[in-house]
């Protein structure tokens, strides 16, 4: 993930678009777990892994579309058994989620992935939530909220309680760099990371 979010770094100082697709939730077996990252740039060179064969690129061919569209973030559900592997040639038994979150306006963006470079350079750590799944009725798909560790935020998910319960997870995993999925009572999913620098 290291490569990613430097790469994230190096675009969004470019002013670069860019697609940062996430793999939010998994059942069973699969060929990558939640966290891994995948980052397709606009010439359609990527970074990362999200487990490699026909799902990467099947995730890639999307990640290209909304870059040409200008289209907003999604999430995708692969279900990995005899009828994925029927068509595709592949099969693991399990299900996968992968968030596409496509980076259209850097400037909004610098302030988390600055934070999140600077926890894996070896600052205090720093979580990030997302909005990754919401009801119909809701807009703010993609929305982010940083959560630094003394305590003080940046962004919102939407609501000052959803808020609340993102930073009480994120306070949880931020030393060791897990992630969670969690919905809210309204329905939204939020997918929480963790980032601090890795173990040497």
């Amino acid at each position: 993930m290291w490569e990613v979010v430097e790469e994230a770094l190096r675009l969004t100082n470019k002013n670069e678009p860019f697609v940062m697709v996430t793999v939010t939730c998994t059942r069973g077996s699969t060929p990558q777990k939640a966290g891994a990252k995948l980052l397709v740039r606009q010439d359609g060179s990527s970074v990362g892994t999200l487990g490699g064969g026909c799902i990467e690129g099947d995730i890639w061919c999307l990640a290209k579309q909304i870059l040409h569209e200008q289209g907003g973030p999604l999430l995708r559900r692969y279900d990995l058994n005899e009828a994925f592997a029927a068509r595709d040639g592949m099969v693991c038994g399990g299900t996968m989620y992968f968030f596409l979150d496509p980076i259209l306006k850097p400037d909004y963006f610098k302030p988390f992935i600055t934070e999140i470079v600077q926890a894996y350079r070896g600052d205090s750590p720093v979580v990030l939530a997302t909005v990754v799944n919401i009801s119909h009725s809701q807009s703010n798909l993609g929305s982010k909220l940083l959560i630094k560790e003394n305590g003080s935020t940046q962004g919102s998910l939407g609501d000052p309680e959803t808020d609340h319960e993102a930073s009480a997870i994120g306070s949880a995993i931020a030393s060791y760099g897990g992630n969670k999925i969690f919905q809210t009572r309204d329905g939204k999913e939020i997918f929480v990371e963790g980032y601090t620098s890795p173990p040497t």
